[in-house]
C-alpha cells in the first residue's frame, strides 16, 4: 500500500494507484476509505470499469446494497462482464429479496463458469430464499457433484430437502456436514429444528 500511496503522492492524477489502493482498503476492511479512493479513480477515468467493481464490493460490505447494485452495474456497462461481478450482483439483489433478478445474475455467472461449485450452491440457496426450494434441489446437487466434501454445499442442500418435506434425507446431510465442519451453525440448528439431536 505504501508504494501505491507513494505512486499517488508523486503524480495524484495515476488512477491504477487510487485503484490498487482502494482494493487493498477492502481486503483490510477500510471500507470508507477505499471508496474516497475508488471515487477518485471514477473521477480521473469513469469508464474504469473494475473500479467500479471494486467500489460495488465497498458498498456491499457496508450493506449498501443499492450503490452496490449500481456500482456493478456501472462495472459491466464498462466491460467488467466476469463471473464474479454477476456473482456479487446477485448477492446484492438477495439481500434486498429481489430474488429473481439474483437468480438471473447467478445464471450468467454459471454460464460464466459452469465449474464453479460455489455458484450453484449461491443459486440453490437463493431459491429456497425465494420460496422455491425444488428449483434450487439440482443446483445444490451440481455443486456437490463438483464438490463431494462440501459441507456448505451439503448444508444447503439438507436445508432444501427439509423444505421440501424429506425430513431423513435432509437429517442425513445435516449430519454429513457437521462430519467435515462441526461449526455449522446451520446445520446445528437444523436438526434441532428437525428433532434430531447431534
Amino acid at each position: 500500500m505504501a508504494d501505491h500511496s507513494k505512486a499517488i503522492e508523486l503524480d495524484p492524477r495515476l488512477a491504477a494507484a487510487y485503484r490498487n489502493r482502494g482494493s487493498i482498503l477492502i481486503m483490510k476492511k477500510n471500507y470508507d476509505r477505499a471508496i474516497v479512493d475508488l471515487n477518485k479513480v471514477i473521477a480521473l477515468n469513469p469508464r474504469f470499469a473494475v473500479a467500479h467493481y471494486d467500489l460495488g464490493l465497498a458498498f456491499h460490505h457496508k450493506n449498501d446494497q443499492d450503490r452496490a447494485i449500481d456500482s456493478f452495474s456501472k462495472a459491466i456497462l464498462f466491460g467488467w462482464k466476469f463471473a464474479a461481478v454477476y456473482r456479487d450482483r446477485a448477492k446484492a439483489f438477495a439481500e434486498k429479496a429481489e430474488f429473481d433478478k439474483a437468480i438471473a445474475d447467478y445464471n450468467k455467472a454459471v454460464g460464466l463458469a459452469p465449474k464453479v461449485a460455489t455458484l450453484y450452491r449461491a443459486r440453490a440457496w437463493t431459491y429456497l430464499k425465494a420460496g422455491r426450494p425444488a428449483n434450487g434441489l439440482p443446483d445444490a446437487e451440481k455443486a456437490l457433484q463438483l464438490q463431494p466434501d462440501d459441507a456448505d454445499a451439503l448444508e444447503t442442500r439438507a436445508s432444501i430437502l427439509e423444505a421440501l418435506g424429506r425430513r431423513d434425507e435432509a437429517i442425513a446431510d445435516f449430519r454429513r456436514a457437521l462430519a467435515i465442519d462441526p461449526l455449522l451453525r446451520g446445520s446445528l440448528d437444523g436438526l434441532e429444528r428437525l428433532g434430531a439431536g447431534r
